[in-house]
């Protein structure tokens, strides 16, 4: 039977920083915030140190981060391990598996509290060999991943190192070799080539200039295109904008219409509601009078005598009364 924690046990004020300490310590594990417990494998496994044989280790995911139903069959393996050892705690499954840090910090809290009071073992808990042994990994547990990777040494000439002076020098790059540049023969005998005036050479490019060739004609073929369609889209929309704009008036009119004809419906209920209290004031007075007259019938029977001229008419009168 687990033992009965107080609410003012001060366990359940630890900090943060410490719970993530003690958890990641106790059972190998990389956490770097409380919400990283909303997977219930690290209860899982503290539970399982705490009881040896309360639950199966390898129905516990450690590696699933984002699927949901794998914590939902963390929690419903803590849960059976709680009801197997008799331990009196509720666990809000559907607060916890949010991922919220108010709700994971208080179940943390009592976990660290529970442990502190039924943890006896001053020995180290194996935690990772524990995991490797069921196939139950976290990322950090393979000796592959926790190893540390050699890195390459670089080379360094130190300080004190000697040149030989008769050593050929390394030049920096082997590959590219210096070309010698081809020497042009020059005729003796031949005419120097006369260059263009400056005035010849602008008249050529302006001649140029005004010739267009075929890659030209096709990009001012595609802006023509593109110019009649942008201007076939700017019709549609001015278009559109009239039928909206009319629209828009055709509305505000309707809704005037509309507004007026509720000002006449407002002022016609208030006129109806007046003459409603006026009849109801009426069907009152009326109603006084006649159920007068019924006492005074009801009297006068009782008192005078049945074969009286007097006692017929007030038979009559009695009659009309109770006509339906």
């Amino acid at each position: 039977m687990a033992l009965v924690i107080g609410s003012m046990d001060p366990s359940l004020s630890v900090s943060r920083n410490e719970i993530l300490n003690w958890l990641n310590s106790f059972l190998g594990l990389s956490y770097q915030k409380i919400e990283d417990t909303a997977t219930g494998a690290a209860a899982c496994q503290v539970t399982l140190a705490l009881h040896p044989g309360s639950l199966d280790l390898s129905q516990v995911n450690f590696n699933s981060t984002t699927y949901k139903a794998d914590w939902e069959r963390n929690y419903v393996v803590l849960e059976t391990a709680f009801k197997k050892m008799g331990i009196l705690k509720t666990i809000p499954i559907t607060d916890l598996m949010r991922g919220k840090y108010r709700d994971n910090l208080e179940f943390c809290q009592w976990l660290y509290s529970y442990w502190r009071q039924n943890w006896s073992n001053s020995a180290e808990y194996p935690a990772k060999e524990r995991r490797l042994a069921v196939g139950c990994t976290y990322p950090g547990d393979s000796p592959e991943a926790t190893a540390p990777k050699p890195q390459p040494q670089r080379q360094r000439r130190s300080r004190g190192t000697r040149i030989d002076p008769g050593a050929t020098p390394m030049r920096k790059n082997p590959i590219r070799a210096r070309v010698p540049s081809a020497r042009i023969r020059v005729d003796p005998g031949a005419t120097p080539a006369r260059s263009k005036p400056r005035s010849a050479v602008l008249r050529d490019k302006d001649a140029n200039r005004g010739q267009k060739g075929p890659s030209s004609m096709k990009s001012d073929a595609a802006l023509a295109v593109k110019l009649q369609t942008n201007q076939l889209a700017l019709a549609a929309a001015q278009k559109k904008s009239a039928l909206l704009s009319r629209n828009l008036t055709t509305m505000a009119k309707a809704a005037k219409e509309l507004q007026t004809q509720t000002k006449e419906f407002r002022s016609q209920n208030t006129e109806l509601k007046k003459m409603l209290d006026q009849v109801e004031v009426e069907r009152n007075f009326y109603f006084e009078k006649l159920r007068e007259i019924e006492i005074m019938v009801d009297q006068e029977m009782t008192a005078g005598d049945e074969q009286s001229p007097a006692s017929t008419i007030l038979t009559n009168i009695q009659t009309i009364l109770y006509k339906a």
